[in-house]
C-alpha cells in the first residue's frame, strides 16, 4: 500500500494541521449530536481549497465522525447511464451504507444527468442501517467545480427538494466556478495549501512510522518541489526511498513528463511569438488534454514557467494586473503571497444572503466590458475603437450616451450648493441665474439651511409638500404629508421596505418575468422567497392574472407566504404600459389575496405613444372611492399601495444625484412608524437627491423665465429617444431571427431573437445559457455592451429541434445609435452563419 493511503488520517483527532477547521468540523458533530433533533440539522457543505491541500481526507474523518467506522468500508460500483441518444455513459461509484463518492464531470456534458438520476435515487432510499446515528444519506460530489451550468442548477434543486433525506458534501478546487445558489445554500469550509513546516511534520511521521531517519535537506527539498501539495510531498517520499533506502547519496526529485512538456512550452512560446507559434502551442496544449491532464493544472504550471522566464518589469505588471482582479491593495496582496494569511472577509465568512444576490445589468457582462475598456485604453488592437454602453439607464454616462443635464436643474442645484453665488454682483448674477432660478434656490436654502446638514429622516418638509401638490395634480387626490417619503433613488425605498415588511425566510413577493433585477437581488439580500409569474410576450407583455392566481396557489401549497405583489409600470425591460383595466385587476387581486402592491413607476414620463397613456397605481386606487359596487370602494380604502418614482429616469436623468420618493397608501399608523424608524437608521436621504425631487415634481411654469428653455430641452430628450427606440427597433426588427417592437414606454428595446441548436450547443460547451453567450460574443466581437434576458429571470425557450427563442435587453440612449445598430446587424448576420 502506498504511504499517500496507509497514512492518511482516517479521524478528525489524527489531522496533522489546520487545528481551527478540524475544532470547526468537530464541534459541528458534537452539536448535531446533542439531541436527534439537532443531528438532523447538519448542512450541505462546500470543501474548496487547491490540490493536495486534504480535503477529501477532511470528508473522510467528517463521515467517520458522523457514522462511525462503517463509513470507511467502501466499495466500487460501475454504473451505465443512457444519454438521449441512448449511448452508454459509464461511472465508477465509492460507497459505503451511509454515502456515496461521485464524479459527474467524468461524464463530460451529461453531467446534469448523472446528478439528476443518482442524486433523486439515493434520496429516495432510506438508510440500510436502522442504528445509524443520522437518518439522511450522504453523497459526495468531487470536481464540483467542473461541472457544467445545467448540472449545477439540476443540483440545486435537489438541495432543496431532498434535504429530509439527504447532504451533499461538494469538493472542489475553487468556489469561482460554482454558481451562487449553490454557495449559498453550503457551509463553505476552505482547506488553504498546508504551511511548509506542517507538510516536514508530516513527512517526519510518516518517516518514523517506517522505521527511517528523513535528514532535514530531503525534507526541505521534497517540500519545496511539492508546492503545497501533501498528496505530491508523500509520493516524493517514497519515490526517493525507492532509489535510496536510507536516503544519503545524490538523490534527484524527477519532474513529470507532463511538466516537462509545460515547460517546454513556455520556452516556445517565449522564444518566438508569432501566429505560426500560436498554432503549434495550441497543438501541444490538445496534447496534454488527450493525456487527461486537467486544464487547470496545464494552465497552472504553464503560467508558472512563463512568467519565471519573463522579464521583471513584465513580472511586476502582471503582479499588479493579479492583484487588481483579486480585488486586493497591491502591498495586501504580495503579503497574503508571502504569508499565505487570508483576509478576514471571504466568500465563506461574509453573510450567506450577500451570495445570493445578482444584479445582471452590473453583472458579469458589464464587468467583461470594463475589462475591455481598460484593454482599450491600453492600447489594445480590437475589431472596434470604444465599448458601447447599452446595458443600463444612465442617460448622462460620458462620453458614450452623453444625455445633457436640464440646464434648470444644474443652475438651482449649483445657488444651494455654493451660496455665495446669490451674493454676486446682481448684473453679473442675473446674467447667470434667470430670476425664477435664484428664488428656487433662495427658498430651498431657507427650508434646508445647508446642503451638508442632515434633513428629517423622512426628507425635507418643504420638498414633500411640493410632492404631496404633484400626486394631487397628477391625480386628483391630496395625499397625507406624512405618507411621503423621499429616498436615496426609488432602490433604496424597495429596499427599506423590503427590511420593514418581509420577514426572513417565512415571506415571499410576486415578482414579474422579465423583471428589473432590483427585486429577486432585494428577495435574496433579506431572505425573502421570489416567486414569479410570468408577462406575455405574445399580448404587449401584459399581465396575465390567471397565470399569478396559479402560482400564489402553487407558493402556499408548498408552504410559502406571498405578502406582495411587484409590478413595473412602464415596464422594465419591456417598455410595456398598463391599461387602467388591468391595474384595477391587479388591485383587485391583490384585495383578495391579501397582497400589499408595489407600483414602479419611475418611467412615468417615458411614454411614447398615446394608446396606451401612463396611469398612475394611486389614480386607480383612489377612483374606486367613487364606485358604485361598495365592494369596490372598500378595495379603496383597504388595498395597501406603495408607489415609487425617481429622478434618475424621465428627462432629467439624474442617475448620480440619487433622488426619489414612496408614498404608503392604506398602511397602518403603527406600521408607518416602524418605516420611520428603519428610516432613520440612515438619517436622511442626500439633500442634493431631495432638491432634485423637487425640481422633478415642480418644473418651471409658463411664462416664467426658465420655462422656454426648459420645455425645449425636455422635448429634445424625448423626442431624441422615441426616434431612436422606433430605429433601433425597426433595424433589428428587418433582420432574419429578430423580433422587435419600440418601446410603449421607458428607455429600452426587448428583442426576441432565435438561436439555433448549434448555438445552445457552443454556449453548453461554454458553460453559459445561450442568451448569456450570444450577448458576450457580440460585446466581444463588437463592443456593444447589452444585458441577457435571463438576466430579467427571463430564460431562454427550448424548442422541439434544440434552438430557442432568447431576449435581450439594450436602452435607447446611445448618442452613436447609428453606429451601434450597424456594428450589430454585422454581428448578428455572421454569428447565424457561423452557428447555422
Amino acid at each position: 500500500m502506498l504511504y499517500v493511503d496507509k497514512y492518511r488520517p482516517k479521524d478528525l483527532s489524527e489531522l496533522h494541521y489546520h487545528p481551527l477547521l478540524t475544532e470547526q468540523l468537530e464541534i459541528l458533530v458534537r452539536q448535531r449530536a446533542l439531541t436527534q433533533a439537532a443531528s438532523e440539522d447538519v448542512p450541505h457543505m462546500l470543501f474548496y481549497g487547491p490540490s493536495g491541500a486534504g480535503k477529501k481526507t477532511r470528508i473522510t474523518c467528517l463521515l467517520k465522525a458522523l457514522y462511525g467506522p462503517g463509513a470507511l468500508k467502501l466499495k466500487v460500483d460501475q454504473r451505465v447511464f443512457l444519454n438521449p441518444s441512448k449511448r452508454k455513459i459509464e461511472v465508477n461509484l465509492i460507497s459505503s451504507n451511509y454515502h456515496m463518492e461521485i464524479t459527474p464531470s467524468d461524464a463530460g456534458n451529461y453531467d446534469r444527468l448523472i446528478i439528476q438520476d443518482i442524486l433523486k435515487e439515493i434520496a429516495q432510499t432510506q438508510q440500510v442501517d436502522q442504528n445509524a446515528a443520522h437518518r439522511f444519506k450522504v453523497i459526495v460530489i468531487n470536481e464540483a467545480d467542473m461541472l457544467s451550468r445545467d448540472a449545477q442548477a439540476a443540483l440545486r434543486r435537489t438541495m432543496e427538494k431532498y434535504m429530509q433525506n439527504l447532504r451533499i458534501i461538494l469538493c472542489a478546487n475553487s468556489t469561482s466556478h460554482i454558481i451562487a445558489p449553490i454557495r449559498s445554500r453550503c457551509l463553505l469550509l476552505r482547506v488553504g495549501a498546508p504551511k511548509d513546516e506542517d507538510m516536514a511534520r508530516v513527512l517526519r511521521h510518516v518517516a518514523k512510522r517506517e522505521k527511517f531517519h528523513l535528514p532535514d535537506h530531503v525534507a526541505e527539498e521534497i517540500v519545496r518541489n511539492a508546492e503545497g501539495n501533501m498528496r505530491k510531498a508523500i509520493l516524493v517520499l517514497e519515490t526517493l526511498r525507492v532509489q535510496s533506502p536510507d536516503l544519503s547519496g545524490p538523490l534527484t526529485i524527477a519532474q513529470p513528463d507532463w511538466q516537462v512538456y509545460c515547460e517546454r512550452t513556455a520556452d516556445m512560446i517565449v522564444a518566438e511569438p508569432s501566429p505560426a507559434r500560436l498554432l503549434e502551442v495550441r497543438g501541444r496544449l490538445y496534447e496534454l488534454l488527450v493525456h487527461a491532464i486537467p486544464a487547470a493544472l496545464i494552465f497552472q504550471y504553464l503560467s508558472k514557467y512563463l512568467v519565471a522566464r519573463l522579464d521583471e518589469t513584465l513580472q511586476a505588471e502582471i503582479v499588479q494586473k493579479a492583484a487588481f482582479y483579486i480585488g486586493l491593495p497591491l502591498r495586501r496582496y504580495l503579503q497574503t503571497l508571502k504569508t499565505k494569511k487570508q483576509p478576514v472577509m471571504r466568500l465563506d465568512t461574509i453573510n450567506p444572503q450577500a451570495l445570493k444576490a445578482e444584479y445582471a445589468v452590473r453583472g458579469e457582462i458589464p464587468r467583461k466590458a470594463h475589462q475591455i475598456e481598460r484593454e482599450l485604453e491600453h492600447g489594445a488592437h480590437l475589431p472596434f475603437e470604444s465599448v458601447v454602453w447599452t446595458n443600463i439607464g444612465n442617460p448622462q454616462q460620458q462620453p458614450i450616451l452623453g444625455q445633457k443635464p436640464l440646464t434648470f436643474w444644474r443652475q438651482v442645484a449649483a445657488l444651494t450648493e455654493y451660496p455665495a453665488l446669490l451674493d454676486m454682483e446682481p448684473s453679473v448674477r442675473d446674467a447667470m441665474f434667470p430670476v425664477d432660478v435664484q428664488q428656487r434656490a433662495k427658498e430651498l436654502l431657507d427650508s434646508f439651511g445647508s446642503m451638508g446638514a442632515y434633513t428629517n429622516s423622512r426628507g425635507n418638509e418643504l420638498v414633500r409638500q411640493h410632492v404631496v401638490d404633484f400626486l394631487h395634480k397628477r391625480d386628483g387626490y391630496v395625499e397625507d404629508f406624512d405618507n411621503v417619503y423621499l429616498s436615496a433613488g426609488a432602490s433604496a425605498g424597495v429596499q427599506l421596505l423590503f427590511q420593514v415588511f418581509f420577514a426572513p425566510g417565512k415571506d415571499a413577493v410576486l415578482i414579474p418575468t422579465p423583471q428589473y433585477p432590483l427585486y429577486s437581488a432585494a428577495s435574496a439580500l433579506y431572505d425573502v422567497e421570489p416567486v414569479y409569474y410570468e408577462l406575455r410576450s405574445s399580448h404587449q407583455w401584459d399581465i396575465n392574472l390567471d397565470q399569478v392566481r396559479e402560482q400564489i396557489k402553487k407558493a402556499r401549497t408548498a408552504g410559502v407566504n406571498p405578502r406582495a405583489i411587484i409590478v413595473i409600470n412602464p415596464g422594465n425591460p419591456t417598455g410595456s404600459c398598463m391599461t387602467k383595466e388591468d391595474i384595477e385587476q391587479v388591485i383587485e387581486l391583490a384585495y383578495n389575496e391579501d397582497l400589499i402592491i408595489f407600483a414602479d413607476e419611475v418611467y412615468q414620463d417615458n411614454v411614447y405613444q398615446d394608446e396606451r397613456p401612463f396611469i398612475s397605481f394611486r389614480k386607480v386606487l383612489l377612483d374606486l372611492s367613487k364606485n358604485t359596487d361598495p365592494r369596490k370602494r372598500e378595495m379603496s380604502e383597504i388595498v395597501e399601495l406603495v408607489s415609487l418614482h425617481s429622478i434618475s429616469k424621465g428627462m432629467s436623468g439624474e442617475c448620480g444625484r440619487r433622488g426619489g420618493f414612496f408614498v404608503l397608501n392604506n398602511f397602518d399608523k403603527q406600521v408607518d412608524a416602524e418605516v420611520l424608524k428603519i428610516a432613520s437608521l440612515g438619517l436622511c436621504p442626500p439633500a442634493q437627491g431631495q432638491v432634485g425631487v423637487d425640481l422633478l415634481v415642480r418644473p418651471p411654469k409658463q411664462g416664467e423665465p426658465s420655462y422656454e428653455l426648459w420645455s425645449k430641452e425636455m422635448s429634445t430628450i424625448f423626442d431624441t429617444m422615441k426616434g431612436r427606440s422606433e430605429m433601433i427597433a425597426r433595424r433589428l426588427d428587418a433582420l432574419p431571427g429578430i423580433k422587435a417592437e419600440p418601446a410603449m414606454g421607458a428607455m429600452y428595446v426587448f428583442p426576441r431573437i432565435h438561436l439555433s441548436r448549434s448555438a445552445s450547443d457552443a454556449a453548453k460547451k461554454a458553460g453559459k445559457k445561450v442568451d448569456e453567450f450570444y450577448c458576450l460574443e457580440l460585446l466581444e466581437e463588437t463592443g456593444i455592451c447589452v444585458i441577457p434576458g435571463s438576466g430579467f429571470s427571463y430564460y431562454p425557450q427550448y424548442l422541439e429541434d434544440g434552438s430557442s427563442y432568447s431576449f435581450f435587453r439594450t436602452t435607447i440612449l446611445a448618442k452613436a445609435t447609428e453606429e451601434m445598430v450597424e456594428r450589430f446587424v454585422k454581428f448578428h448576420l455572421n454569428f447565424r452563419e457561423r452557428f447555422p
